[in-house]
């Protein structure tokens, strides 16, 4: 709610408090889906190390919890992020791992993301060595 409000930093707030109790339950779900919002939270804020730090880990909770529809999701998104900083060969790889989990589970509509996400990597504009 308070991101939607827009007061993020409120919202940061609330969810390392959520992570610290997720971590101490030592509730992997709830650690994926509070790091998630987190990915959404600095995303939202254009804080793009961040976003893929913390997408980075949910995806590697995802697979520990073997949530396969989520973590192509995750990964799509990661190589999203990527394609906006610029880094397009890490974000290729992202999207290429996302089509094929996608692919796999015969999540139809996920693999249509994930494609879309690569068709845009044509028009990327690659960071600076």
């Amino acid at each position: 709610t308070c991101m939607l409000l827009g007061f993020n930093d409120r919202a940061r707030g609330y969810l390392l408090d959520a992570l610290h109790q997720a971590e101490s339950e030592r509730s992997v779900l709830g650690k994926l889906q509070v790091i998630e919002r987190m990915a959404e939270a600095h995303s939202t804020g254009s804080e793009w190390d961040e976003a893929v730090m913390r997408l980075s880990q949910a995806i590697d909770l995802a697979e520990q919890v073997g949530d396969r529809t989520r973590r192509a999701r995750l990964l799509t998104e990661l190589g999203r992020v990527q394609r906006i900083q610029g880094n397009i060969e890490e974000g290729r790889k992202r999207l290429d791992a996302a089509v094929r989990v996608a692919r796999s589970i015969g999540w139809w509509d996920g693999l249509k993301r994930a494609e879309r996400e690569i068709e845009a990597l044509k028009f990327a504009v690659p960071q600076p060595l």
